[in-house]
């Protein structure tokens, strides 16, 4: 009884694993996606502002869609 309750375990882990592991993995892959969406929303905005020497509504609107755009909903 004791073999069998153990496969049953290791079955379930494996189970878990295979579904739990590649989750992670793709919410971390997301993470590393928003990250660099906001950075280069960021550089592209400093740019701007650096080469025109002012901040327009219109530049700090579209900074502020592209930061939240890649807020993840829960």
């Amino acid at each position: 009884m004791s073999d069998s309750f153990m496969t049953m375990m290791i079955v379930l882990i494996a189970a878990v694993l295979i579904f739990i592991a590649p989750m992670v993995a793709i919410g971390h892959r997301n993470d590393v996606i928003a990250t660099q969406q906001v950075q280069t929303a960021i550089i592209e905005f400093i740019d701007k502002i650096r080469t025109t020497g002012q901040i327009t509504q219109n530049d700090y609107s579209y900074l502020v869609e592209e930061v939240y755009s890649t807020r993840r909903i829960i």
